[in-house]
């Protein structure tokens, strides 16, 4: 059983796909599965998907569109590990990514629900960095959550799986904000950490 299951949720975004997929491949740490979930795509993300040969890498093609959250949603449930990382099909990571938050959550107590990070905002396809986020918020961050998302970028996280067992699935109810929502019931049970970069 790997020890990380990377969620990457994607629709008609093969052109950036590849990036993503090839920055999972490329980290220092390499005991993960990735699971792609294409929610009903129009390009050709599969032949993408294909073009990587990583036996790591599983497809799981939805017949129609569902959205982000169900998509999400699918990867949890298909996923067998006891860490969950999600990677927009637009994003990347650091090839330490992995690694850094693992040793963290690893060496942190179990009131540690999960580890996020920083971002860069990049303009693409020019690759030109529009500006960063730092993460400024740890512990019991339930109340600055019920004023803003303070996590930010859902592809900066590693969860521990217990937490979706006891919090339950993303909500396909909310068509925009629905990782917010999934922050705020975690949080409810459990503290967040950051690597600070």
């Amino acid at each position: 059983m790997p020890k990380v299951s990377v969620i990457i949720p994607t629709y008609n975004r093969a052109r950036f796909l590849s990036l993503a997929l090839a920055s999972v491949l490329n980290q220092t740490f390499q005991d993960f599965e990735i699971i792609v979930i294409d929610d009903n795509s129009q390009d050709n993300t599969q032949e993408v998907i294909v073009g990587f040969s990583d036996r790591r890498i599983r497809h799981i093609h939805h017949e129609t569109n569902k959205g982000v959250a169900s998509a999400r949603n699918t990867g949890i449930i298909n996923s067998h590990s006891g860490h969950i990382a999600f990677l927009d099909d637009d994003d990347e990571w650091f090839p330490h990514k992995l690694e850094v938050q693992l040793d963290l959550l690893g060496k942190s107590s179990p009131i540690i629900g999960a580890v996020y990070s920083g971002i860069f905002r990049v303009e693409r396809p020019k690759g030109n960095v529009l500006d960063h986020i730092l993460p400024k918020k740890r512990g019991d961050i339930f109340n600055e959550m019920i004023i803003e998302n303070c996590v930010c970028h859902t592809s900066t996280l590693l969860i521990r799986r217990e937490c979706f067992q006891k919090v339950g699935l993303f909500d396909v109810n909310i068509d925009y904000g629905e990782d917010y929502d999934m922050w705020l019931r975690i949080s409810q049970k459990y503290h967040f950490d950051y690597i600070e970069e």
